[in-house]
């Protein structure tokens, strides 16, 4: 037997190129191993997917149903038709016919009156008053009778270096139809801010009862150059008589005399005289906005505070003459007070 010789070159030589050749076979079998494989891959995918294409084909509009009312969830998909507004329409379904009573003759008069009432109107916008702050301030002050109804209003507006009385009749109308003299002491601003469209915050109230005893704790009031005490000041504003406008006017006069008296009021007789309003008067104004007030009012000199009446027309209401604010001139009259 022949035995190679590992030490022949020749041997040697032969023995290199067969392990390439075989190196080479084999990687060829890989590589055709590996181009199957990737071949049956590629081939079951594009089967698959062609065979789910096949079980849902894409519908054409022509083929869309138009009995059926849908078509699942892969056709909306697709395809959505837009309906022409009559078959929109038409595919609504009406609901059942609801029975209802037949109106009664007096549901056909509402109806009718509601139909033919005008519009009702927003509210008037309220001008607001001063809060007693920056010399600016605003006062509802009212004499009540013995049953606690107004029986005089009058409102003072104090302006810095200025102040107006505005004198308004307890038998004026507010827009709820009703005077001034059916409101109870608690109703006062509220009827104060309807008739006049200010938004008062304070008020203060005497009983007419408690006139006569404040009256004469202050002093003497002069009133048109005469000098009215306690019981001749109560006679003075009764003499008005029935005539709600003239004892309107002559309470701001009362309460005019009062502002021009607290300059000359010595330091005891200003004591007793608080002593005696405050026992006497009602008032939501705090003890600090009372003193500001009263320091205000007292710096006034008489040519700096003014009496105004509050411009009404006179109509009768059940037999009785009231007034009504005369609008255009209420209206110039408050801008003038609350807007210059």
């Amino acid at each position: 037997m022949h035995k190679s010789d590992p030490s022949n070159p020749a041997e040697k030589k032969k023995t290199s190129v067969v392990a390439t050749l075989g190196f080479i076979a084999l990687s060829l079998l890989f590589v055709f191993a590996a181009a199957q494989m990737i071949g049956g891959v590629l081939h079951r995918e594009f089967s698959g997917n062609e065979t789910a294409l096949e079980a849902t084909p894409a519908p054409t509009a022509e083929a869309l149903p138009t009995d059926t009312p849908s078509q699942g969830a892969a056709d909306a998909v697709v395809a959505i038709r837009t309906p022409a507004p009559e078959a929109a329409l038409a595919s609504i379904t009406p609901e059942p016919a609801r029975s209802t009573p037949s109106p009664t003759p007096a549901q056909d008069a509402a109806t009718a009156a509601a139909s033919t009432a005008p519009a009702a109107t927003p509210a008037q916008p309220q001008m607001r008053a001063a809060s007693f702050e920056d010399g600016r301030m605003d006062l509802v002050i009212a004499m009540v009778d013995d049953k606690g109804f107004a029986d005089c209003l009058c409102v003072l507006a104090l302006r810095e270096n200025r102040a107006t009385l505005l004198a308004v009749p307890a038998n004026t109308l507010g827009a709820d139809g009703k005077p001034l003299s059916s409101c109870s002491r608690a109703q006062l601003l509220g009827a104060a801010r309807g008739l006049l469209a200010v938004q008062y915050e304070k008020y203060a109230v005497i009983e007419r009862a408690s006139l006569q005893r404040c009256a004469d704790a202050i002093g003497p009031l002069t009133i048109g150059g005469k000098e009215y005490d306690g019981a001749a000041l109560l006679d003075y504003l009764q003499g008005s008589g029935g005539d709600a406008l003239l004892r309107a006017e002559r309470f701001a006069a009362m309460l005019e005399g009062l502002a021009n008296r607290l300059d000359s009021l010595s330091l005891l007789r200003m004591l007793t005289a608080k002593n005696a309003l405050q026992a006497a008067v009602k008032a939501n104004i705090r003890e600090a906005e009372g003193w500001r007030l009263y320091h205000a009012v007292r710096n006034l000199t008489e040519a700096e505070i003014s009496r105004r009446t509050l411009p009404v027309n006179s109509l009768q209401r059940h037999g009785r003459r009231c007034y009504a604010p005369d609008e255009p001139l209420t209206e110039k009259l408050l801008d003038e007070l609350y807007n210059s």
